[in-house]
């Protein structure tokens, strides 16, 4: 029993119903790249240039901030060797008040006891010529008695300034 080949499918020859199969995936196909395919490869596109731009974003931030903390720690230090000088000047300064202080104190204790030594020699004298006076007195006046008669004071008084001397060198 032979059979009709005419009936028979060949699998090498494709029959019209697997052409058109493969046509009608052909358009699927192409459908769902025109409309599911393509926004999504746009959409990770556009995911993969924000985060492109994010990266980039992040990295001229941190250069920046690198930057931003190299001219904080010049400024930094700027301020820190002024205010070493301000110190310094501050210090020479009041080194320099504590000397002209010193100096004026000196000064001012100098002229304070040359006043004194001055009041003093004044002093000294006017008790010095007080005491002569005194003593030039006495001694005319103890003339008198030792020798009985008045003793004129003026008249003697180189006399008796003699005497003084004498007594003020024992």
């Amino acid at each position: 029993m032979l059979a009709d080949t005419s009936s028979t499918p060949n699998f090498i020859l494709p029959n019209a119903t697997i052409l058109v199969e493969v046509v009608l995936f052909l358009v699927v196909l192409g459908i769902v790249n025109a409309f599911v395919l393509k926004p999504v490869q746009r959409v990770i596109a556009e995911r993969e240039e924000t985060i492109r731009s994010g990266l980039q974003a992040r990295d001229s931030a941190q250069s920046e901030a690198a930057e931003l903390e190299q001219a904080r720690r010049a400024v930094l230090e700027e301020a820190r060797a002024e205010a070493r000088g301000l110190i310094e000047a501050a210090t020479r300064a009041a080194e320099e008040l504590r000397a002209t202080a010193r100096d004026d104190g000196q000064q001012e204790h100098d002229r304070l006891i040359a006043g004194a030594a001055a009041e003093i020699d004044r002093q000294r004298e006017q008790v010095r010529s007080d005491v002569l006076s005194r003593v030039e007195t006495m001694v005319g006046e103890a003339a008198s008695r030792v020798a009985g008669v008045p003793i004129d004071a003026a008249r003697h008084r180189d006399l008796i300034q003699l005497a003084v001397a004498a007594a003020e060198g024992n």
